[in-house]
């Protein structure tokens, strides 16, 4: 139901971000994460200046074993808008995602990809 709902709101105005945010999550949430993450990718070159956007952008590079992506989209959020925890919250996820309870090791250098300085937006 939703997502019928924010696709209709994308035919009647295509440059609405949180539609298209919307669209992605649904899409994403019903198995489709490359149409999913695609949708999100519109959002963020049509309000390249809002945080939540590249974040949840992040988050989904992130899902996709794209860490080099998330790690820039989500350095973007968080200069962009240091006071939002989103950007922050999924990057601690990440890293914690790089540990392993069971065996007590971390993929060292993944690790280091989200605490080293941020990458170009190149």
């Amino acid at each position: 139901a939703a997502r019928v709902e924010f696709e209709r709101a994308i035919e009647l105005d295509g440059g609405l971000g949180n539609a298209w945010l919307g669209l992605g999550l649904c899409r994403i949430r019903q198995g489709e994460a490359d149409a999913g993450r695609f949708d999100l990718q519109v959002a963020s070159a049509l309000e390249p200046q809002r945080s939540i956007l590249r974040s949840y952008l992040g988050k989904a590079f992130a899902n996709a074993g794209e860490a080099r992506l998330a790690q820039k989209e989500l350095h973007l959020a968080q200069t962009m808008d240091p006071k939002d925890p989103t950007p922050w919250l999924y990057s601690a996820s990440i890293v914690r995602g790089c540990c392993s309870t069971r065996t007590g090791r971390c993929d060292v250098r993944t690790w280091h990809r989200f605490i080293r300085k941020p990458v170009s937006a190149t």
